[in-house]
């Protein structure tokens, strides 16, 4: 069975209420107080897949930012060197 709840506040206290005597697995994005509901109600603590692309979609984004960066370096050293 899936359950969804909702609360207007991302608490801790808040997250401990909501998921008090729950069972099996407990799907977050990472927010830090769902490991502590998950530990203390021994739940499978499973990441979120879309928060998790997120982060590799930023990642390789910043890759590229420094890939660019380096080439424009070497560029710029080759035209120095060359005069």
């Amino acid at each position: 069975m899936r359950l969804f709840t909702y609360a207007p506040s991302r608490s801790a206290r808040t997250a401990v209420e909501l998921y008090a005597g729950a069972r099996g697995a407990l799907m977050t994005d990472g927010y830090e107080p769902y490991a502590t509901v998950a530990s203390v109600n021994s739940l499978v603590h499973l990441g979120c897949m879309a928060h998790a692309r997120r982060y590799l979609v930023e990642a390789e984004a910043a890759l590229k930012k420094v890939q660019k960066a380096a080439r424009d370096s070497k560029y710029a050293a080759r035209k120095v060197r060359q005069k």
